[in-house]
């Protein structure tokens, strides 16, 4: 006579796993600290590519040394913030930065007393004309049409030009790529799912005969 034979199998860790596929519906339900978490590894990106910036046109064409001030904000007191809701993340950028030409032009006008300045040699790049003792600057006109501060020591020298309106085309390259900050923001809310899926002790089965 054939004998029976039973075999048993044993699941553990189901209950780990159940916990961990309910914090994930859980985070699509409330998805604030996911957005939180988005908006933090985009902010770093942001301030990782501030730091690595050594684009320095200006700075080159006059023969100056690079101020270094995109790449300011790219550090910790930088004033770049991320922040989260239930809605989206968002990545907040100093108004002050000159980032916002990334999206679009900048018309930078005069207020009708004071002209706006252009450094017009290496000494004058990333100074205000305010950063000079009195008596060495001083009004002049180079080459009979353009209005400038010139060097007192040599008024045929301009130090700065006068100009009443400054016109910044839009420059994308100031901040990282459309496709850069979204593959970052994608692979953000890929890993807050994928470790709030991955339980500490996976099922397991265990036969017996």
């Amino acid at each position: 006579m054939n004998a029976d034979l039973t075999i048993c199998v044993q699941v553990s860790g189901m209950e780990e796993s159940a916990t961990a596929v309910q914090s994930v519906r859980n985070a699509l339900a409330e998805r604030q600290p996911m957005h939180s978490q988005m908006a933090m590894d985009v902010r770093d990106l942001t301030r990782s590519y501030l730091l690595a910036d050594d684009s320095h046109a200006s700075a080159h064409a006059l023969g100056a040394k690079p101020t270094g001030f995109r790449a300011k904000f790219g550090g910790e007191q930088g004033g770049i913030e991320a922040e989260g809701s239930a809605d989206q993340a968002v990545m907040r950028i100093p108004r002050n930065s000159g980032l916002g030409r990334a999206f679009r032009d900048f018309n930078i006008e005069w207020n009708g007393v004071k002209r706006l300045t252009i450094p017009a040699c290496a000494a004058t790049y990333g100074k205000s004309a305010r950063d000079f003792p009195d008596g060495i600057l001083k009004f002049g006109v180079v080459q009979g049409r353009f209005p400038a501060l010139v060097w007192a020591s040599d008024p045929t020298q301009p130090a700065y030009w006068l100009v009443k309106k400054v016109h910044q085309s839009q420059d994308r390259s100031l901040l990282p790529s459309d496709a850069d900050l979204r593959s970052t923001a994608q692979r953000s809310a890929y890993n807050f799912l994928r470790d709030l899926a991955s339980p500490s002790t996976p099922p397991t089965a265990a036969l017996t005969a």
